[in-house]
Formats: structure tokens, C-alpha cells, sequence
């Protein structure tokens, strides 16, 4: 068959409509798509690409169209998703790489485990940039979570999520295990990781048993259960050496033996080998964490005791501004904390806010924590840690009979006693810091907050029902706190509110004294906290204002000698016997032979001396000595001199006119023209309370002049009960015979 003819690629004479079938072909050609849909390519067949769903799917193979543009890895969406997901990975194991090898031994292992785990890595590194401190280039890197971590996180060296870590489970576990042991402590090989230098492990258990049998009850600053616990495993979260060793320095101030002093032979020395090397950490170490601010508290103290109240006073300020940079004042609920950090956080903050607070009241000056700064809650009482026993350990070669040990109470304790601060702070800040004028009426009504305070004291706490030292404190803390309240008022005639200020102040230092008697009888005082120092010490201006009376001599005699018994333990109570001494010289008041004679600790080698005056109980502006120092003011019964009672004038020679009279004499009635300096301290250097001008009176002020010459009924000694006199009642708001006050205390009359 012969060939069939073709035509021409472009033939002119083709008809006019007609389409070759080059042109047919070329308009049926499917076009290129970047994208197939996930069934054409499952099938691996033709795809046209169309939106929403493709010819071949439609009408070929009558299936649904779905299109994954993600999938294509070739696209430059998908790429940039790809990179971000390996710097993501990349992140996360830098982040674990800089934990392993900046962590602790022990947590680094833990660590290890929980990679081991079923954790992933991007929980395990959301979890380390939380809570551990990393180098500055692991951190998040916006404000926000720079915030946000700040608020979640624990301020301590380091710890783990609970999530990401199980380990922390068995941890938990522990802490039951830990509370529910002994109130001895024991020594573990983890002990060895704290110091420099190798500690003998027996003799850190004794400091550790003297530190919180003495020490820790009245002044908190950590869970006992938490630091023992990280201690014995070496973990730095509730533990650190600069706590270890501050301590161990406060300690050493209640051990008898050789080791715990750098020169055997004076006490004076006891502690200073950790002491240093605390402060040798502190300079180095420059972190904000929680075990630095408890450690803080305890060097504040030791400072104090020392009788170095200036450097006690720097101590607390930093403790306190770093306490206020971790936010240790606000509530953390909500804060996704764990309850033992939780718990750690109150317990260092009330503790923090109890001896801001007692100093303020010891020293007479501004608190630097006022209660309304305090949004955080008080420690959670529960029975576990309430049924913790007390014992009044001494050294481990003296054995100590099961009966005399006893619940310890220490989060119930902390909460009365963190209670009894926030009315002494209220006191202390309305006196130096006023917002309104201080009136009579607001006296009497700070006065019934006290006595309201006293009556809702738990019966576990009541002085017939226990005989815990730190619970006998916090009654002379009370009594002290409502003396502060009225020793201004000394020199001021009150009767017309109801209100007697010397009498007041004549029974809380008898009361003061009774306790120091039962104190005395039960454990010595070689070991009490050296916060009596400073209550006995404002007990003794009371006694010392009282000569001649003979209960007022024989309590001045008894304090100056419970001072000088002190004086081993806290070098304070020397300088209370020097101040006590300066008071009576600038006064020309003699002192009793039984107070005369009284000489504080020194070793006869040494005769190291009593530490230098500071500014809080220093005199500063000279007056002018009086010649009417025989008139007596400020009591609650008529006039007239009565050498018989304690509100009589002590008989005494008015002071040499060439020698100026430092201190404010409250045995001499004031002029008209000094209405205004009506208020008395034994210290000028102290403040008193302000009267602040241009604000209405509310019912009496104080300016008023005092009455001159006014004389009292007596008042109770430490062993009889006053026979006239009132205090206000803190229900009714009326005024209730002192005799009616303060039964419980009727049986406490211990004579040494």
C-alpha cells in the first residue's frame, strides 16, 4: 500500500476552523505541578495539582484529595521548620551538657538517670533552665521569662523539676522518713563535702545537737528537716558550707569543750574558726540565695551576742535586702513551688521578721520590716512536726532521762511568737516613725492588744503546762515588749486615763526577774538565747529607777549576777553590766552590795576586755546636772517622798557640776519649758516616741507636764503580789487591779 500523504506542518490552505492534530495533542498536555497530592503519590500516578482536589482523584479514581505541602521537604517553609527543630535539639543538649558539668556529683548522677529514663530531653532542659543556675548564654533569653523564672524558681543552688525527675519522689520520701526520726542528729560521709578541712564527724554532731537544742527553737531561719537532709547527701538545695559554718560558729558559743574554741584558755574565742571561714565564703560568693540569707541571720546573731551590735546590725540589713530581692515577703501562692520550698520560704522569712523585730525593740529604733510588708503565710502547723521532742542536750557523755524531753511545738511556736512581733512592730513604728499623734487612748489600746495576745496563748504554752526555755523566753519577751510600751510614759502623769506607766513597768521587771529565777532553777545559764541579755538588761533600769526598795535591790543584784553567769556564753551580758553600771554612775544612784560586787567573765590571763561601746546604748548630748535630783515623778499615788518603795527618790548627792550628766535622769521633774522632751529612754541615743505636730489630739496628750514629786503604792516583788495598781483590761477596755493579772505566774517564784 502506497504511503498515505501528510500535510504540511503550516498549510495556508487549510479551512478555517480546523485544528491539526499536533496543536489537539499540545492543548491536552498536562502541566508541571510542585506538588502532588499524598494519593496520586501513594499511587504514584499523575497529578494536576488542582485546588481542592485534583482531576485524577476526582474523576479517575473517585477518592478523596488531601495535600501535605509540609511533607516536601524541598519547599523553603519546610526547610526553615526543619533548622528551627535542630537548634531546638541542639539548645537542649547544650543546656544538659552545661548541667552535667557544672552540677554537683550527686545531682549530676541523677541526672544521668532520668536521661536514662523516659524523659525527654526537651523536658529534662525546660526543667534544668527553670530551676538551675546556668551560664548566662543557656538562659532564656526575654525579659519575660527572665521574670517569670525569677518567680517560679527556688533561690538555692540548685533543683529539679518533679516531673522530669522522678528521683525527687524517693526524696519526698525521705522527708518523711527524716521527720519521723529522732531529735538527735547523726553524722553521715556527706558531712566531709562542707569544710576544707577534714572535721572531726563526731564533734560536728555535738555542735549540731547544741545549735538545735539552744538556738534554732527561738531563732528559725530553716526547716531542720531540709538541712539535715541535703547536709547528710551533700545537695546544695536547703544546704551550704556558708550555712554549715555559720552554724557551727553560733555553736560553738554553747560547747565547754577545748575544740570549739582557736585558744582553749578564752571563751571569747569559741566559734572563730568558723566564723571566718563563713565570712571568707560570704566575700567569695556573692550569689542571692536562701542559704545565704538564712546564714545572714545567724552571723547577725553571733555578731549581737558577741557584743559587736554595729556589726550585728549590718549583718541583718543585708539579710533582710536580699530576703526583700528574692521575694521572700510575698505570697507564693500560685507560684508552682513545691510544698517543702514552700515551707522553707516562710520559715526563713518569719524568722528573718522575729529578729528584725527584736531588735528594733531591744535597740529602740525603726524596724527596717514593717508587718505590713508581709504578704506570705505564717508556717503550716501540723502534727508531724509538732510531736518533734525537745531535749536540753549538753554534750553526748552526760545521759539525759526520757522524762525530760517534751514536744517541741516549733511551727506553733513560730506562729504566736511571729504574732507577738507584728504588735511589737506596730510599736516600735508607731513610736519612731508616727502618722498620727500618739495619744493615751492609743496607748491603752496597744496595751489591750498585748494582754489579748497573752490570753490567746494555746494552753501547751501556758507556764503551768510546760517548761520549755524558749517558751519561758517568749513570756519575758512579752512582758519586755509591754515595758518598751510604757517606759517612756515614766515621767508622765497618766492617772486621769487610767493609765500608770511606772507600775506597769515596776511589775512586767518583777515579772521579767521571776522568769529569770524559773530559767535559772531548770537549766543554768550558761546556754539560754542572748536575747534574755538584753530583756534582763531592761528588767535592771526598772530595778535600778526603784532603789532603795528592797525587792527592787534584790532583783538588780540577782539580774547583775545572771549577767555576769552570761557573760561566758554571749560577751553582750558584759556590756549589760557596764551599761547598768554607766546608768547608775550618771544617775548617782549607789548600787546594792549584792550588784557591787559583781565582776563580769574574764580569764585571769588574759583579762580580755568587754567589747567597745556601741552606738545604740552610747550616750551622745551632755545636759546639765540637776540639783533637784531628790523629786521624784511619774507614778500613780500622791506625792511626797517615800524612801520605803520603790517610786520613792533614791537619796543620793547631786553630781559634780564640773562632770556632765549624759543621760536622761527620770527621777527629776521637768520644767514647764521642757513639756516637750516629756518622754524618757535610759539611752538618748535610742529614740523616742515622736510627737508628730499639726494632727488633732484624740483624748490626752502627752505633752502635758508630768506631775513632780508623785510617789506609788508597792508593787509586787518576785515573790508577792502587787497590792494596788491597775492595767487594762484587753476585753472589757476597763482598768483591772494588777493583782487579778497574770495568775499563771503565781507558782514561778524560783530562788537560787
Amino acid at each position: 500500500m502506497p504511503p498515505r500523504p501528510l500535510r504540511p506542518k503550516d498549510d495556508p490552505n487549510a479551512p478555517d476552523g480546523t485544528e491539526s492534530g499536533s496543536e489537539q495533542r499540545s492543548g491536552n498536555k498536562r502541566r508541571a505541578v510542585s506538588s502532588a497530592c499524598i494519593p496520586c503519590r501513594k499511587r504514584k500516578s499523575k497529578c494536576d495539582g488542582a485546588v481542592p482536589s485534583c482531576s485524577t482523584c476526582t474523576a479517575v479514581y473517585r477518592t478523596e484529595c488531601t495535600y501535605d505541602a509540609d511533607s516536601d521537604h524541598r519547599r523553603k517553609g519546610a526547610l526553615k521548620r526543619d533548622i528551627q527543630s535542630l537548634q531546638q535539639q541542639n539548645d537542649a543538649l547544650d543546656v544538659i551538657i552545661a548541667s552535667l558539668r557544672s552540677l554537683p556529683e550527686t545531682e549530676a548522677i541523677s541526672l544521668l538517670h532520668s536521661l536514662r529514663g523516659e524523659s525527654s530531653m526537651d523536658e529534662v532542659a525546660a526543667s534544668l533552665r527553670t530551676n538551675v543556675r546556668l551560664p548566662h548564654s543557656y538562659a532564656p533569653q526575654t525579659l519575660e521569662a527572665d521574670f517569670a523564672q525569677q518567680l517560679s524558681q527556688t533561690p538555692t543552688n540548685s533543683s529539679f523539676d518533679s516531673v522530669a525527675f522522678t528521683h525527687l519522689q524517693s526524696r519526698e520520701a525521705s522527708f518523711d522518713d527524716l521527720q519521723q526520726g529522732s531529735s538527735s542528729v547523726t553524722p553521715s560521709e556527706g558531712f566531709s563535702t562542707w569544710f576544707r578541712h577534714s572535721q572531726d564527724a563526731e564533734f560536728i554532731e555535738h555542735l549540731l545537737n547544741l545549735y538545735f537544742s539552744w538556738v534554732h527553737p527561738f531563732y528559725q531561719f530553716f526547716s531542720r528537716d531540709l538541712f539535715l537532709h541535703d547536709m547528710g547527701h551533700g545537695r546544695t538545695d536547703f544546704c551550704s558550707p556558708l550555712l554549715v559554718n555559720s552554724i557551727l560558729a553560733m555553736a560553738c558559743h554553747y560547747s565547754d569543750r577545748p575544740a570549739a574554741r582557736t585558744d582553749p584558755s578564752n571563751p571569747a574565742s569559741a566559734g572563730d574558726g568558723f566564723f571566718v571561714e563563713a565570712r571568707r565564703l560570704l566575700e567569695r560568693d556573692e550569689r542571692v540565695c536562701l542559704t545565704t540569707v538564712q546564714a545572714l541571720g545567724i552571723m547577725a546573731i553571733r555578731e549581737c551576742s558577741h557584743g559587736r551590735e554595729s556589726n550585728g546590725y549590718a549583718y541583718a540589713g543585708r539579710c533582710l535586702r536580699m530576703a526583700l530581692e528574692l521575694g521572700l515577703h510575698l505570697s507564693v501562692i500560685g507560684s508552682g513551688l513545691k510544698p517543702p520550698e514552700v515551707e522553707a520560704r516562710k520559715i526563713t522569712f518569719w524568722g528573718l521578721f522575729n529578729l528584725e523585730t527584736a531588735c528594733s525593740v531591744s535597740f529602740g529604733r525603726l524596724s527596717l520590716l514593717p508587718r505590713t510588708a508581709a504578704d506570705i503565710q505564717k508556717p503550716t502547723v501540723n502534727d508531724r512536726t509538732e510531736t518533734y521532742s525537745w531535749r536540753p542536750y549538753i554534750d553526748a557523755n552526760l545521759a539525759l532521762s526520757p522524762s525530760v524531753e517534751q514536744p517541741a511545738r516549733p511551727m506553733l511556736f513560730i506562729d504566736h511568737l511571729s504574732q507577738l512581733n507584728e504588735l511589737a512592730s506596730d510599736m516600735v513604728n508607731t513610736f519612731y516613725a508616727p502618722q498620727e499623734r500618739f495619744t493615751s487612748r492609743r496607748l491603752a489600746a496597744a496595751y489591750a492588744q498585748y494582754q489579748e495576745w497573752y490570753q490567746q496563748l494555746p494552753s501547751v504554752f501556758r507556764l503551768e503546762n510546760t517548761t520549755l526555755p524558749h517558751v519561758l523566753v517568749l513570756h519575758m519577751y512579752y512582758y519586755a515588749c509591754i515595758l518598751q510600751l510604757f517606759r517612756p510614759y515614766i515621767k508622765l502623769d497618766l492617772r486621769g486615763a487610767g493609765l500608770f506607766p511606772r507600775d506597769t513597768c515596776t511589775f512586767c521587771a518583777n515579772k521579767i526577774s521571776s522568769l529569770m529565777n524559773a530559767l535559772r532553777a531548770m537549766y543554768g545559764l550558761r546556754r539560754v538565747t542572748h536575747l534574755v541579755c538584753s530583756l534582763l538588761m531592761s528588767a535592771s533600769t526598772i530595778h535600778l529607777l526603784n532603789l532603795p526598795s528592797s525587792d527592787a535591790a534584790a532583783n538588780l543584784g540577782q539580774g547583775l549576777q545572771d549577767l555576769e553567769q552570761m557573760s561566758v556564753n554571749h560577751q553582750f551580758a558584759a556590756r549589760c553590766i557596764d551599761i547598768i553600771r554607766s546608768l547608775a554612775t550618771k544617775w548617782d544612784i549607789a548600787l546594792p552590795e549584792s550588784a557591787a560586787t559583781v565582776s563580769v567573765f574574764r580569764t585571769p590571763a588574759l583579762q580580755w576586755p568587754s567589747p567597745r561601746s556601741s552606738a545604740f546604748f552610747a550616750a551622745s548630748i551632755p545636759r546639765k546636772g540637776s540639783s533637784e535630783s531628790g523629786r521624784q515623778s511619774g507614778s500613780s499615788v500622791s506625792s511626797g517622798p517615800q524612801p520605803d518603795t520603790p517610786f520613792g527618790p533614791p537619796h543620793r548627792q547631786a553630781p559634780s557640776q564640773d562632770i556632765p550628766t549624759f543621760y536622761s535622769d527620770p527621777t527629776t521633774p521637768m520644767e514647764q519649758s521642757q513639756a516637750q522632751h516629756a518622754f524618757w529612754t535610759p539611752f538618748p541615743v535610742q529614740s523616742v516616741p515622736v510627737q508628730a505636730t499639726g494632727l488633732s489630739n484624740i483624748m490626752l496628750d502627752f505633752t502635758a507636764t508630768p506631775m513632780e514629786g508623785v510617789t506609788g503604792p508597792p508593787v509586787c516583788g518576785p515573790t508577792s503580789h502587787p497590792t494596788s495598781g491597775a492595767l487594762m483590761d484587753a476585753t472589757t477596755g476597763t482598768m483591772t487591779p494588777i493583782s487579778r493579772m497574770s495568775t499563771a505566774l503565781a507558782d514561778w517564784n524560783w530562788q537560787t
